[in-house]
């Protein structure tokens, strides 16, 4: 398996915390580049390198300096009179964007300052001024040009001194988290006025101007002073391929009219696979657009789950503008009643692939070279909805041979859920949103997309007279422990369902939380419907509503049923019962979700039980409830339209990618990597370790050499036993598919 290495903070930490109190008087940067680790970018020329200590060291050969301004370079900036408001692009700008990045930066900040965050994954950047607005602000004293007042940047501690409007050097930050990012006014210090941006597949951090000393909030656009931040760019350990810690996006536009000399390195050596302006401009060719949204519409079981490119050049197909009509998807009602049609593709926009999101939408986007940014988890942003608007697993990679050439498109289908009730989860056609992929290297496109979907298969027939539960204990907490069992059942027969959990009075609380899952087809937090409670005698009763127009055999018919559900709490234990299970409900779920309904509730135990004494207490654990939990039944009041009973239990890894999370060493065993996550989840760091990964995850042939990864049962799902009528029929062994099921036929 590759070897993966990616600089890492903490060891980076150790090899600087005397590199500046070290430093000899011939210290330059380009030595210190070559003996940590760093390969200098000509495309940025830094004046000072920043550790957090706030020692610099100069890039003038022969000499240290602390931080001040460049007397060689820096000049007064005139910005002429106050009523010109003319934008100040900075002369420090870089070089390789002659075009006026800064005026397009400025306008689409000012546009979409809702799109900011508040600090951005980097820790080892250059950052560079890009420019300062000359827009004035009519005070209590006079007009003020906003920017003129703005000095003394620091970031997250890491003061960047005597930076202003007027002189801001190019500094390589080290060890530096880009958060909590402050400028001064006046000598007065301004905090939570900024945001980090993503255009284009840069980053960049704007200010919005404020005076706290007169109460001037500012205009809240964050342009008054914008910076760019570009990763750092370290060597591979072993000496081998340089790892580019970040992403790197190049526009086919801004470089077309360039010699490959003055192009960046890294977009040259791909130019020539770069794809043409079209008919259609930046997206595909007339042609070649409508025979793609033909093949997609008439092979809608196709397609591929998982592509492996991280280096390949993206080009707009477009969108199939397939309009949504209320007449044909009854979900777009809103709850006054109110329908609708939708054309998916005007929704769609904010294409990410992995941590990446780039200037795309439906309509239009450009064509660009993607460097090591991984084609995982593709998702969009849908601009109708308003609730999970980024929409994942809406997606298929196909293969389609156009003009006797096979290319790789990425394909979306359009999925939206609002407050107002009205919802649509796709049509399962994967051309609302199309992108082609051309792998930058030349390889076959079709090396490159797995888990492929036979075209030859049908969609499989949903089991309609099955049910499933599953009855799990939550993990242990380090703080604030507590007992709780999730219990889920998902009903897919006409039949109502009774599970008892034999657990005394003593050990519960008579207290629990409930939720109907309506789809957990493609994510099991896709939408989750609270039902309404009730008080009964020792419990509680819930009740869901079934109602809507549904079709059947090609007949358009209407639900309107009650399914009631009741939480028991009795002396031996909780018993759970639904009520009001009909053809009618099952149908219409299956038409609008794919699957049956699914009831959830979570009950609440004792962590302690009095002894009979005055005031002492014997302490419960998991493992004291956990054979009364596995003493659970199902019973089911129509059994003869139940012909399977799944008792499922959860696998559980200790990866969650093998390409990730472990990696192989030269002894043919699996090891583990530290890996680090970001706030979002993304992985951001991984190193490699010497812990073994556990054998119980992993199979050796006869000369303890890996061949394949396992999963193993989770110790803290329980049995929930069905009527004797029932015996095992099948168990699944967690290899494949990845979960733990015993199977019970009638």
């Amino acid at each position: 398996m590759k070897k993966i290495y990616v600089l890492w903070s903490l060891a980076l930490m150790t090899i600087m915390a005397n590199v500046f109190f070290a430093c000899k008087s011939d210290d330059t940067l380009e030595d210190f580049y070559r003996q940590h680790g760093f390969k200098l970018n000509p495309t940025q020329n830094p004046d000072f390198v920043i550790y957090s200590n706030g020692n610099v060291l100069s890039t003038t050969l022969g000499t240290r300096s602390e931080f001040g301004t460049r007397t060689e370079t820096a000049q007064a900036i005139d910005y002429g009179t106050v009523t010109n408001n003319e934008p100040y692009k900075s002369q420090y700008a870089f070089p390789s964007d002659p075009s006026g990045e800064y005026s397009t930066i400025r306008e689409y900040i000012a546009g979409h300052g809702n799109e900011g965050q508040e600090s951005c994954d980097f820790t080892n950047f250059y950052i560079q001024q890009l420019g300062s607005d000359g827009t004035g602000w009519n005070g209590t004293n006079g007009l003020w040009l906003c920017a003129q007042q703005m000095s003394n940047v620091s970031i997250n501690g890491t003061a960047l001194n005597n930076s202003s409007a007027y002189n801001f050097p190019g500094y390589l930050c080290l060890n530096v988290n880009a958060t909590n990012v402050k400028y001064q006014v006046y000598g007065a210090e301004v905090a939570g006025e900024y945001k980090f941006f993503t255009i284009n597949g840069c980053k960049y951090l704007g200010f919005n101007y404020t005076r706290p000393d007169v109460g001037y909030t500012g205009n809240g656009l964050y342009n008054d002073w914008i910076f760019k931040l570009t990763p750092a760019v370290a060597s591979s350990q072993d000496g081998g391929t340089p790892v580019v810690v970040n992403s790197n996006y190049y526009k086919v536009q801004d470089w077309e009219n360039t010699t490959k000399e003055h192009m960046p390195a890294e977009y040259a050596q791909y130019v020539d696979k770069a794809p043409a302006k079209t008919d259609r401009g930046e997206s595909v060719s007339q042609d070649e657009y409508d025979y793609v949204m033909a093949y997609l519409a008439e092979h809608p079981n196709e397609g591929g789950l998982t592509c492996n490119l991280t280096t390949y050049f993206i080009q707009n197909v477009g969108s199939s503008y397939y309009e949504y009509k209320y007449e044909d998807f009854p979900t777009l009602k809103d709850h006054n009643g109110a329908t609708y049609n939708l054309i998916g593709g005007n929704q769609m926009d904010f294409v990410a692939f992995s941590k990446h999101r780039n200037d795309y939408n439906a309509v239009n986007g450009p064509r660009a070279l993607l460097v090591n940014v991984p084609v995982e988890d593709p998702t969009y942003h849908d601009s109708w909805g308003d609730v999970d608007n980024t929409r994942h697993n809406a997606y298929r990679f196909y293969t389609i041979e156009y003009n006797g050439e096979k290319n790789l498109y990425l394909c979306y289908d359009y999925e939206m859920t609002k407050n107002s009730e009205e919802y649509l989860p796709g049509d399962k056609v994967f051309n609302d949103w199309v992108i082609k992929l051309i792998p930058a290297d030349g390889s076959d496109p079709e090396e490159h997309i797995s888990d492929i979907i036979d075209p030859n298969i049908e969609p499989a027939t949903p089991v309609t007279d099955e049910v499933e539960v599953n009855l799990s204990v939550n993990d242990e907490k380090e703080e604030g422990d507590y007992i709780a069992t999730k219990l889920s059942i998902h009903i897919r027969a006409l039949t109502d369902v009774e599970v008892f959990i034999p657990v005394e009075q003593l050990y519960y609380c008579d207290k629990d939380d409930m939720a109907i899952v309506l789809n957990h087809q493609l994510d099991p937090n896709y939408q989750y419907s609270n039902p309404g409670q009730s008080t009964i005698e020792n419990g509680y009763s819930y009740t869901y509503t079934v109602a809507g127009e549904y079709t059947k055999d090609g007949e358009t018919l209407t639900a309107n049923e009650t399914i009631l559900i009741t939480v028991k709490y009795e002396a031996e234990g909780i018993r759970v019962t639904t009520q009001g299970v009909t053809q009618a409900a099952l149908d219409f779920l299956q038409d609008h979700f794919f699957d049956g309904i699914t009831i959830e509730v979570w009950n609440y135990f004792n962590s302690e039980i009095p002894t009979g004494n005055p005031n002492e207490f014997l302490p419960v654990t998991r493992t004291d409830l956990k054979p009364k939990l596995d003493a659970s039944t199902v019973t089911f009041t129509t059994s003869a339209n139940v012909q399977h009973y799944v008792n499922a239990f959860a696998m559980l890894y200790d990866y969650q990618k093998a390409d990730l999370h472990v990696y192989m060493k030269e002894d043919g065993k699996p090891y583990l990597m530290s890996v680090t996550y970001d706030g979002d989840g993304h992985i951001i760091n991984q190193v490699e370790t010497n812990t073994p990964l556990e054998q119980k995850y992993w199979i050796a042939d006869a000369d303890g050499n890996f061949v394949k990864f396992v999963g193993v049962k989770n110790a803290w799902d329980c049995t929930v036993t069905p009527p004797d009528a029932y015996s095992v029929s099948a168990t699944h062994t967690g290899e494949n598919p990845a979960d733990f099921n015993v199977i019970y036929t009638k």
